[in-house]
């Protein structure tokens, strides 16, 4: 569980920490930021797995305007805290990233240049104690070879006397370290805290979108404008009925009068969805209301993670809608 966020100059925010807790609401003004903490949650997790431009462009749209406009600082901070489960331990990872973003110039044209300035995983209990698991800095990175670190210490040796344990790798600059991390058994607890930053979903759903009907074969994963829900749940229905069923109970809680949806395959790629009520009458997407759709999605959401590769993760994805009363 997400127990810390912290990020500064990013956008609208400065020095700015989040402590959240199962569920929370975020309610304020218009322009307060509530997006930009939405968006900076969503590149951190973005940055764990691609190059740090292609994540600010897919979080926000843009990567011109991420550092504050008025905040004269070159550099954007994170920090997370987080408490997963490991073989029967609740283990502390504390990551902090901190990413240079200066203008340069290529081609004649001006840019915003992303690169590594630090990055830092640590890690606290069963054996370890603020172990550092990862370290890019100055150009120098290296990971621990966990299983080397376990068999040459007691638990509570410190990291200077272990170095022997750690392995020297080549720095990235346009992308974490943590991104360029695979599976491998002496790197276990590093990959248990990416996949859980990999797990985060982040949805905005808009309502045209919802609509479309572009189909893809096992599509499970909702995207985070909704665009593909049809497609989802013609899948879902196909290949996982009890939740399915589920998630249709549910809606029918907003919209009593639904009985089934059935779903008509135009050709591989698309397919169209038709809501039946109790009187035989069959309404098409451009006949439902946005709320309906969004509730839809909503459901598919909450019942599954937004994707069955990670509902039965524990603890569950952490899972950020924007504009939720919509």
């Amino acid at each position: 569980m997400l127990r810390r966020f912290r990020v500064d100059n990013f956008k609208s925010l400065i020095n700015f920490t989040y402590e959240p807790t199962q569920v929370n609401l975020i309610v304020e003004l218009n322009n307060s930021g509530k997006t930009n903490l939405c968006q900076a949650m969503r590149f951190l997790s973005l940055s764990s797995s691609l190059p740090l431009s292609q994540a600010a462009v897919l979080a926000t749209g843009e990567a011109w305007n991420l550092p504050n406009s008025y905040f004269a600082k070159p550099t954007i901070e994170f920090e997370c805290t987080c408490d997963l489960p490991f073989e029967g331990n609740t283990l502390r990872f504390e990551y902090a990233l901190v990413i240079d973003t200066q203008l340069t110039t290529i081609a004649g044209s001006i840019v915003r240049r992303f690169a590594v300035s630090s990055e830092l995983l640590q890690v606290t209990g069963g054996e370890f104690t603020s172990v550092v698991l990862l370290e890019n800095k100055n150009g120098q990175a290296r990971v621990l070879r966990e299983q080397r670190f376990l068999s040459n210490s007691s638990g509570v040796g410190q990291v200077d006397d272990l170095s022997h344990s750690y392995m020297e790798l080549p720095a990235p600059e346009d992308s974490t370290l943590l991104s360029r991390i695979y599976n491998a058994d002496f790197l276990r607890r590093v990959n248990l805290f990416k996949n859980y930053l990999l797990s985060w979903r982040y949805y905005d759903l808009e309502a045209m979108q919802l609509r479309r009907t572009d189909a893809q074969p096992l599509e499970l994963t909702l995207r985070p404008d909704g665009s593909n829900l049809i497609s989802v749940l013609f899948n879902l229905n196909n290949l996982n009925q009890r939740l399915y069923r589920q998630v249709i109970e549910v809606v029918k809680g907003i919209e009593p009068r639904l009985e089934v949806i059935n779903f008509i395959p135009i050709n591989p790629q698309n397919v169209y969805m038709l809501v039946e009520d109790r009187k035989g009458n069959r309404f098409g997407p451009a006949m439902l209301s946005n709320g309906t759709l969004r509730f839809l999605a909503l459901c598919y959401i909450l019942l599954s993670g937004g994707t069955l590769a990670y509902s039965t993760l524990q603890p569950p994805p952490l899972t950020i809608i924007e504009e939720p009363g919509n």
